[in-house]
């Protein structure tokens, strides 16, 4: 079905044709790579970059979005989708500025452990009470049942941001 939309898409529209190949490639391995215990760190970095680049189409100028990666990522391993809920949280629950100031930047640090931090800009306004607000608790169980002891989760939130980092060691 995504491959017939593709073709439907005009030639001359590129970034739709880009932005279903990164949709599809996200789909692809959520259905088909990640029914594992674990999955290439590779993987789930070109995971994050898709997803980050399909929200950065979402956002125009008053929005600065960074992904970084120091570290080679290759040959190491992480629980598949492990990162995504912080990420998602981070566009979720972004500050919308009128005359900008508003972030998201995503870090990934590989080197004797891997370490992820994600701060984004709140607004400073009181939220109303929605459902849901699981995806924090699900993240620190998986990391309990997953990395006993060789994890740490921080969450640190003020009036205008919000920063999470884990850090894993195998």
């Amino acid at each position: 079905s995504l491959n017939t939309i593709f073709f439907q898409i005009d030639k001359e529209n590129a970034v739709a044709r880009d932005t279903l190949t990164k949709f599809s490639d996200m789909l692809r391995y959520q259905l088909y790579e990640c029914n594992g215990h674990e999955i290439s760190l590779d993987r789930e970095v070109g995971y994050l970059r898709n997803y980050v680049d399909l929200q950065r189409l979402r956002k125009d100028e008053r929005y600065q979005i960074t992904i970084d990666v120091s570290g080679n990522p290759h040959g190491h391993t992480v629980a598949p989708l492990l990162f995504i809920p912080l990420v998602e949280n981070a566009f979720k629950h972004l500050s919308h500025y009128p005359q900008g100031g508003n972030r998201v930047h995503v870090s990934l640090r590989i080197d004797g452990e891997i370490g992820l931090t994600i701060t984004n800009t709140r607004d400073n306004r009181p939220r109303p009470m929605q459902p849901g607000g699981i995806g924090l608790k699900n993240l620190q169980r998986r990391l309990e049942l997953q990395y006993p002891g060789r994890h740490e989760l921080h969450i640190r939130e003020s009036a205008t941001d919000f920063e999470a980092q884990l850090i894993v060691r195998k």
